[in-house]
């Protein structure tokens, strides 16, 4: 199964915002300081094993990460089903977003081969908030482990000194609607096609990991990035640059089957 790690610059600021739309202004880098560069590309190498540029795409906004991975699919440079480290300050998993249930459902009553096309300007479209969600339900997705950032400084050396403070918590308040049983750490994702029978879809596993313990337990193939800048302060973007610099190589696609997607 093919990996890839997918980033939003939110994940490396002191703190988090909710509910703001693409042409909100910039955050405030008082309120919100950005991490150090130095940090942040110590968090992608000591935590993420990244060490040299790997093939990717760099985005504005994470919802437009949609239309980049169809592209893959469809050239045959990804593979469904792919795993997806999900380094982000949120889910977007579109949980408490009106009409995304309704729309993901209408989707899931097509066939697979025409469940690809975004629709945008509506209730419950593709977006920053939901991409995720309507990539498991074209059945891209084998395996998400969400990474989540976004956190205050005393939350590294806190976690680290008391993890079991931290483990078992859930800060999405995740519901049925979206996970099945056993714990909340490794839930089986799933999307059901009305409020109370079993879906059909395949399952996709979850897990929330503290990110102060969260190691990738294997190379990544693919490295996204988003800006995010409603959720961002500008002072973040010197994060932006180096990570980019440093671990994306923009020239997609590759040849379908060679190195290094494989």
């Amino acid at each position: 199964m093919q990996r890839v790690l997918d980033l939003d610059l939110d994940f490396f600021v002191y703190g988090s915002v909710n509910y703001r739309e693409r042409d909100s202004p910039r955050l405030d880098p008082d309120e919100y300081p950005a991490w150090a560069v130095d940090t942040a590309l110590a968090f992608l190498k000591d935590h993420c094993g990244l060490d040299a540029p790997l093939p990717g795409y760099v985005v504005e906004h994470h919802g437009d990460l949609f239309p980049c991975w169809r592209e893959a699919v469809n050239a045959g440079s990804l593979t469904p089903p792919f795993s997806v480290a999900h380094v982000d300050a949120h889910a977007d998993l579109g949980a408490w977003e009106p009409g995304v249930v309704d729309r993901v459902n209408e989707l899931l009553a097509r066939p697979l081969s025409e469940r690809q096309q975004s629709r945008t300007g509506i209730i419950g479209a593709v977006g920053d908030g939901n991409y995720l969600l309507y990539a498991i339900a074209n059945r891209w997705l084998g395996r998400v482990v969400y990474v989540r950032g976004g956190t205050y400084e005393w939350y590294e050396e806190e976690c680290l000194a008391r993890p079991e403070d931290f483990i078992g918590k859930n800060p999405l308040d995740l519901d049925g609607r979206f996970f099945a049983g056993g714990d909340w750490r490794s839930h089986a994702l799933y999307l059901p096609p009305d409020k109370t029978s079993p879906s059909d879809e395949p399952q996709v596993p979850f897990k929330l990991p503290p990110w102060p313990l969260f190691r990738a337990h294997a190379p990544f193939n693919l490295v996204c990035l988003a800006r995010s800048p409603a959720f961002t302060p500008p002072t973040a973007d010197s994060v932006f640059n180096a990570i980019r610099d440093r671990y994306i190589d923009e020239r997609l696609p590759y040849p379908p089957g060679e190195p290094p997607w494989t």
